[in-house]
């Protein structure tokens, strides 16, 4: 009776958040009672197959993300050398920011076409120029490719180039005796600021439950 089907970006989005967190994603199809699995579902499961043909590099026999925190415009997973930047929310004006990664890029490209893409990197920020980039509709990879090896980024979770710090929950240290959360971060530019706190709820809004901290 559940006909809340997945979406394929839905799905997409959960394997690649499993995966740039060196996780495994399995996902449970129930047949109907003539053993067809049902045709919403399999649609979506096919267009995610399809996205895979193309850019799977960025998900088969990967690690997860060298970040010590999330992207808020999709996920990052790597290869010996390789970055994969595979974004399900672009990004404001077409650029494509990621902070504390203390190696140079080589070439940075589209998943499917070895053209170069502009980019500027100070040795802490990476900003990269995606004007003219097409998104697709399920999520768009883009590739960063180093001469080494070895990636190197900061271990702790750092300030963005406009100023802000995002602070997620998988990112943090719960004591559940104290039931607070805590967070290492490092502020390069000192000055007051704004804290925004984004939850998730379930029940009605009259009553929420609220998910995770108590």
């Amino acid at each position: 009776d559940d006909t809340h089907w997945r979406t394929p970006k839905m799905i997409l989005s959960s394997l690649l958040a499993c995966a740039s967190r060196n996780g495994n994603y399995m996902l449970n199809m129930g047949p109907k009672p003539n053993g067809l699995m049902p045709q919403e579902a399999t649609d979506s499961i096919l267009l995610v197959g399809k996205w895979l043909q193309k850019n799977g590099e960025a998900v088969y026999n990967t690690s997860g993300s060298p970040f010590a925190w999330d992207q808020n415009w999709g996920y990052v997973t790597q290869k010996p050398g390789k970055l994969y930047l595979n974004i399900t929310q672009w990004p404001e004006n077409y650029q494509l920011q990621i902070n504390g990664l203390l190696t140079k890029p080589k070439k940075i490209y589209l998943m499917g076409n070895t053209k170069a893409l502009p980019f500027e990197y100070d040795g802490h920020y990476l900003n990269i120029n995606l004007i003219g980039i097409s998104k697709t509709e399920l999520a768009t990879t883009i590739v960063v490719a180093f001469e080494t090896e070895k990636i190197s980024t900061s271990t702790l979770i750092t300030q963005g180039k406009d100023k802000s710090i995002s602070l997620y929950r998988i990112d943090n240290h719960y004591d559940a005796s104290q039931k607070f959360s805590t967070w290492t971060f490092k502020a390069n530019i000192p000055g007051k600021y704004k804290v925004t706190l984004t939850s998730n709820e379930k029940g009605g809004h009259a009553k929420p439950e609220w998910i995770g901290a108590d």
